[in-house]
């Protein structure tokens, strides 16, 4: 579990505290990753430096 403060900062860009539910945010990550599986696109990485 994470917990962050919203700052001035973030506030200053349009974000609330108050508009913010963690379960509607959880589905909707969970939505997109299980999408994202589905999609079955490969995926990997390349290390470009010698060591």
């Amino acid at each position: 579990m994470d917990v962050y403060r919203l700052g001035k900062s973030l506030r200053k860009k349009g974000f609330s505290a108050e508009d913010l539910d963690p379960g509607k945010l959880a589905r909707q990550v969970n939505d997109q990753l299980a999408a994202w599986v589905a999609a079955d696109a490969p995926s990997g990485w390349r290390c470009r430096a010698p060591s």
